[in-house]
């Protein structure tokens, strides 16, 4: 299962450009839906962290990656907050004159 994961975390590196916001939701999702269990994400962030603290190009990340571990330590399957649109529109302009 960890390929996957780091198929998952790939897409949500520093290059993707993902808040903290969108990150955590991603991240409740793998819970949520069963995909990878809060212990499996707590392994898997801590084997990324541990591989790369000594490298100093990963400061970035692994500061990502610690926040990542903290929120999914403290998260509450099932209880992270969704946000709604209200509603969406198509916009355009009549050319009738």
């Amino acid at each position: 299962m960890i390929s996957g994961f780091v198929n998952i975390s790939l897409s949500i590196n520093q290059e993707a450009g993902l808040s903290s916001i969108q990150r955590k939701k991603i991240l409740s999702l793998l819970i949520d839906n069963e995909i990878l269990t809060k212990p499996d994400i707590i392994s898997y962030l801590d084997f990324f962290i541990n591989q790369r603290k000594y490298q100093s190009k990963y400061e970035k990340a692994i500061e990502k990656w610690e926040h990542d571990r903290d929120f999914i330590s403290d998260y509450n399957i099932g209880n992270y907050k969704t946000y709604g649109i209200g509603g969406i529109y198509n916009i355009t302009q009549s050319t009738d004159s």
